[in-house]
């Protein structure tokens, strides 16, 4: 019997000597390097399911904190100016009503608390929040005071992207968006995001076993 006159139901048997070859050309395809593990939330510790081990984590980067600070310092720079203007007739070349003062006053008062909660939230989001990866979930951890760990959807992590400035580049940070989310200028964000594709495709450590979908024809 000629291969064409094989019956089609019949299934394709491939040989097993060519499985070696075949799963060494797929790791080698894939490239996979395994991240060290580090230190995590205890919180995330105590949860991790049977043969669930960590394999990245990360944070925030500094630069979360030092916006707002940059805008403080030129906040109170120019509100200082326009106070010495408006305070010193010889200065500013005219003396301004009172009326100026107070809206000055007022004016920088609202802004400096503006850029304060800034600086805060911004605080808190550095202190508090973390990403660990393990080889079978992507961790979200939020809060100071009082944790809240939420793993992530698969569906979300394979529609992720990831997005990086030029200054991102340089100093490695980024953020990764996803549908109805971004993890936001967060360490390393080109190891988070290949975690996360590794999570998303079944990939753990030098092994690929992605999700087998079935689909039942009426």
């Amino acid at each position: 019997m000629t291969p064409e006159d094989r019956d089609a139901t019949q299934p394709i048997v491939l040989p097993m000597h060519d499985e070696p070859a075949l799963h060494a050309r797929r790791a080698a395809a894939i490239d996979v390097v395994p991240h060290a593990p580090v230190s995590v939330p205890s919180a995330v510790a105590k949860q991790l399911l049977p043969s669930e081990r960590i394999a990245f984590a990360t944070r925030p980067h500094p630069v979360v904190i030092v916006r707002p600070l940059v805008a403080l310092a030129i906040s109170a720079a120019a509100f200082a100016w326009g106070l010495t203007r408006a305070w010193h007739p010889v200065v500013s070349g005219r003396d301004m009503g009172g009326a100026v003062h107070v809206v000055l006053l007022v004016a920088g008062a609202l802004a400096g608390l503006r850029l304060a909660g800034w600086f805060i939230s911004e605080a808190g989001y550095l202190a508090g929040f973390r990403i660990v990866a393990t080889n079978r979930r992507i961790i979200e951890v939020t809060g100071v005071l009082r944790r809240s760990v939420k793993p992530l959807g698969y569906n979300r992590l394979a529609q992720a992207s990831l997005v990086q400035s030029v200054l991102g580049a340089r100093f490695d940070y980024g953020s990764i968006a996803m549908p109805g989310e971004r993890i936001r200028d967060v360490r390393e964000p080109a190891a988070l995001y290949r975690e996360m594709q590794a999570v998303a495709n079944g990939v753990d450590g030098d092994r690929w076993d992605p999700a087998i979908r079935q689909t039942i024809l009426p």
